[in-house]
């Protein structure tokens, strides 16, 4: 990650991240990695925790446990709660207009809150899942690339 990082220039200093956490084991590691990351690098940056809670999806985060985590890693964390509208386009899957919702609440909140840099914890199986399903549903070759703010 720190290899990552500085051959990308990623992180740098005075940098503002809103890390979007979800609650799984990918978010919380990639936002625990960060902390770590800021106490060994010789430039500061702020970071800042973000939960974007669906609701009418079945699903129910534990608040107290995300926002216990936040505080021990001693980031602060904003809340989100969305709706949103699954029988809007009947031609997408419910998961994706559930994803696509978080993610445009999850950039609106960055604007928000002056933050520069958005992360979001992804694991290899995501990022080929999203290959298969760009070249199956749109014929692009296309994938989670990094990005820069």
């Amino acid at each position: 990650m720190g290899s990552t990082m500085r051959d990308h220039s990623m992180i740098t200093e005075g940098d503002h991240v809103l890390v979007g956490l979800s609650g799984g084991k990918d978010s919380m590691i990639l936002l625990e990695a960060l902390v770590e990351r800021k106490r060994a690098l010789p430039f500061d940056f702020k970071l800042t925790a973000a939960h974007i809670e669906a609701l009418g999806i079945g699903y129910k985060i534990d608040r107290e446990k995300l926002t216990r985590f936040c505080e021990n890693l001693s980031v602060p964390l904003h809340y989100r709660t969305i709706e949103p509208d699954l029988e809007k386009d009947a031609s997408k899957a419910a998961c994706f207009i559930c994803s696509w919702s978080r993610r445009k609440e999850l950039f609106k909140l960055t604007k928000e809150l002056k933050c520069n840099k958005l992360a979001l914890g992804h694991h290899r199986n995501d990022a080929v899942e999203t290959l298969l399903l760009n070249m199956i549903y749109h014929g692009s070759i296309s994938s989670l690339p990094y990005g820069y703010g």
